[in-house]
């Protein structure tokens, strides 16, 4: 505003002195030079006495002001504001931007506790889920006696008692009622002696795993027939009848571990067969997993007369040979016994687990 009124005055001095100068080359044109220059401070004095001295203030003022122009306080508080509007207004951008990826950060790490919540529930479940399945069959399959009566018929005597009897019930067809059975070749131990050990030792495990055990004979002088041994089974109404002896032969390279069991033909007892049978299959295994002696297999027969009179599931285990030197060594030492007990337990456990099948 103040540059356009001093523009116009200016301009209308300009236009004043002008005229000025006309008239006076007019008027003296022929003057001296002095009068020349009275006429030109003259003129001068005129241009400046025409001026308006309100607007030659302003005039200089403004000449002052034009070589550094400043911006007025006014608007230079005014861009402040307006940068500190732009700066407030952004802020809450940023702001929000910043608490949208903080909500976003915070939704993912939920997801991801959420995932990994999931995922462990499942594990978990699936443990549970398996571990119930095991209790449950642990339970169908019992791994304990429960009070079943098991009657251990340790083989043979020192004491043979003598004469004969029927090989099974109604039979006319005699067999003796006891042999003195084999002995070691290696350490002479007989076959009485060991069968004894390893019964007394298995007596002790199946109580402990709690089945009711008797046993048939309980020490060497005992004088106990074949068919007697099977009537204490009976009688005690045992779920198991073991009985338990030790094989010899003429060859000293006859080795392995194998189960007498009846046919299921036998003319005696064939009701019992099946579980006899199942009996036997479990005893070898078992009795050969755990000792890692040689499975012969079962051998079904109808000739031995403590499983004829039998009326209970019965099962005749050969626990190896006594006429094989190595065998004869091992079945001998306290180790190898305590393998032989754990075998023939386990194999009266799985009878039971089959069973409950």
């Amino acid at each position: 505003m103040r540059r356009s009124q001093m523009f116009r005055s200016i301009s209308a001095a300009a236009g004043l002195c002008l005229l000025l100068v006309f008239s006076a080359v007019l008027e003296g044109c022929g003057d001296s030079a002095l009068q020349s220059e009275e006429a030109g401070r003259t003129v001068s004095e005129r241009i400046v006495e025409a001026i308006p001295e309100e607007e030659l203030a302003a005039a200089d003022a403004a000449q002052m002001e034009m070589p550094e122009p400043a911006v007025p306080e006014n608007t230079a508080a005014e861009a402040a504001a307006a940068e500190t509007a732009v700066t407030e207004e952004a802020a809450p951008e940023e702001t929000a931007a910043e608490e949208a990826a903080a909500e976003d950060a915070a939704a993912d790490g939920d997801a991801q506790d959420s995932i990994t919540e999931e995922a462990v529930t499942e594990i978990a479940e699936a443990e549970n889920d398996v571990t119930e399945e095991a209790a449950a069959a642990v339970q169908t399959a019992p791994i304990t006696g429960q009070g079943r009566v098991v009657v251990l018929d340790p083989g043979h005597s020192a004491n043979i008692p003598s004469g004969s009897e029927p090989l099974g019930p109604g039979s006319a067809e005699m067999k003796s009622k006891d042999t003195v059975g084999t002995r070691g070749t290696t350490t002479g131990l007989m076959e009485y002696e060991l069968v004894l050990n390893v019964c007394f030792a298995l007596q002790n495990e199946l109580t402990s795993r709690g089945y009711t055990v008797y046993m048939t004979r309980s020490s060497h002088n005992d004088s106990v027939s074949c068919r007697e041994r099977a009537e204490v089974a009976n009688n005690a109404g045992a779920a198991v009848f073991l009985r338990v002896h030790a094989d010899g032969a003429e060859s000293a390279s006859a080795h392995g571990a194998s189960v007498l069991c009846i046919s299921g033909s036998n003319p005696y007892t064939a009701a019992t067969y099946p579980q006899c049978r199942k009996l036997s299959d479990c005893v070898i295994a078992a009795y050969c997993a755990a000792t890692g002696c040689y499975s012969r297999g079962v051998f079904e027969t109808d000739q031995m007369s403590g499983n004829n009179w039998s009326r209970v599931p019965t099962a005749l285990i050969e626990l190896g040979f006594m006429t094989n030197p190595e065998e004869d060594t091992r079945m001998a030492s306290a180790d190898y016994q305590a393998l032989m007990v754990q075998g023939l337990a386990n194999g009266i456990d799985a009878y039971f687990a089959a069973n409950a099948q």
